[in-house]
């Protein structure tokens, strides 16, 4: 998805950038969650990225995925 999204000229810039960051923060996403790393504070901090970044395309997905996690 990362090459395509790079390498594609069928997209608008406003779409490839949507799209780069859900793919970013779904991979922060299934490393926390598959990771050593699983604390509080980690889930947080990335909700908190999720949430200040302005162009995430499905961010309350991310966000539900998240709180879903435990």
């Amino acid at each position: 998805m990362k090459h395509y999204l790079s390498s594609t000229d069928d997209l608008s810039e406003k779409i490839i950038n949507l799209s780069r960051n859900f793919v970013k923060f779904s991979s922060e996403l299934l490393r926390l969650k598959t990771g050593p790393d699983k604390s509080k504070n980690s889930k947080m901090y990335l909700a908190k990225k999720i949430r200040d970044t302005k162009n995430v395309e499905s961010a309350e997905w991310l966000l539900e995925m998240l709180e879903e996690m435990k």
